[in-house]
């Protein structure tokens, strides 16, 4: 039956959408856990990679940020 196939793709597809959104909320999540973890710290603002200080620029749009500017560009 063509129909069952290609609603049994339609459902396989959407799972696949899902699982990508959970992967990145997951991603997310610890991302804001690191930086409470850094904030407890004393550390927050500083970026992993380098040690030098992150830009308010980038804090205000990332506020989760790991790495400043620098180092997320090579990365």
């Amino acid at each position: 039956d063509i129909d069952h196939l290609d609603e049994e793709a339609d459902e396989a597809e959407e799972f696949g959408n899902r699982l990508s959104v959970v992967k990145t909320l997951k991603e997310r999540l610890q991302n804001v856990e690191a930086a409470l973890v850094k904030i407890n710290e004393s550390r927050y603002g500083s970026c992993e990679k380098c040690g030098k200080e992150i830009s308010w620029e980038v804090l205000k749009i990332d506020p989760e940020s790991r790495y400043c500017q620098a180092c997320k560009a090579s990365a």
